[in-house]
């Protein structure tokens, strides 16, 4: 586990802070996991939402505010939370 902005991501923690922030207050987020591999240019986020509506709303406005950045390879998936499992294995539900 890293856990820790290490190489690029120094500056991708400074570069995408707004980012951040707007994201914080989106309708029905709970908490977003940010992620990146440097090796391969790719980032995205692991994000849990109160319901699914919520989380197609957000999918939909993000990958359009992506396109503006000049991102679009944009691959959003939405799962529904196996809650029992998550538990054994600590999520922060």
């Amino acid at each position: 586990r890293l856990c820790r902005p290490l190489g690029r991501g120094v500056e991708m923690t400074h570069a995408m802070q707004d980012l951040a922030a707007s994201i914080a207050t989106e309708k029905g987020l709970i908490w977003k996991i940010w992620t990146e591999d440097e090796a391969s240019g790719r980032a995205g986020g692991v994000y849990l939402f109160q319901g699914r509506e919520e989380a197609q709303a957000y999918l939909d406005m993000h990958a359009a505010r992506l396109a503006t950045f000049g991102i679009s390879e944009v691959r959003g998936l939405i799962f529904v939370v196996n809650e029992p499992l998550s538990a054994i294995d600590r999520a922060p539900l």
